[in-house]
């Protein structure tokens, strides 16, 4: 059994909700896919697909990949430096990233460079009134 048949037919156990002894024949033994199953989940595969297909799917429109709320008594540096660690772990592909000028700390972009980077801080306008930045 090749890797395409396993995801199939873990696929198809997802969706119908039934249990690995009850996989249809045309999948293969109920072993096999099991241990591929296994295989995935301890190599955290899953959220590594569920990651890739969400960026593939939210980047043309510029939405958000990740947040995270903190306290009001946490600074805005401080929660983006423990952002920044999260992001390098989930998705260690990534290598610019956007913020406002709120985010323009020494020790938040000593991080930034450290976890490898490029923090583009994006300045207003100097527009009277709200305007949305273009990139944030």
């Amino acid at each position: 059994m090749g890797l395409r048949e396993a995801l199939n037919a873990i696929r198809y156990l997802a969706r119908s909700g039934g249990g690995w002894r009850m996989l249809p024949i045309h999948f293969g033994p109920w072993q096999t896919v099991y241990w591929w199953f296994r295989r995935f989940v301890r190599r955290l595969l899953f959220r590594t697909i569920h990651d890739v297909a969400l960026m593939l799917d939210r980047e043309p429109d510029g939405r958000l990949l990740m947040m995270n709320l903190t306290t009001a008594d946490v600074s805005d540096s401080v929660g983006a430096q423990t952002i920044l660690t999260a992001i390098r772990k989930r998705w260690p592909w990534l290598k610019h990233l956007f913020a406002d000028a709120g985010y323009d700390r020494t020790k938040l972009m000593d991080k930034a460079a450290f976890l490898n980077f490029i923090v583009e801080i994006v300045r207003r306008s100097d527009q009277n009134g709200f305007h949305v930045l273009p990139r944030r």
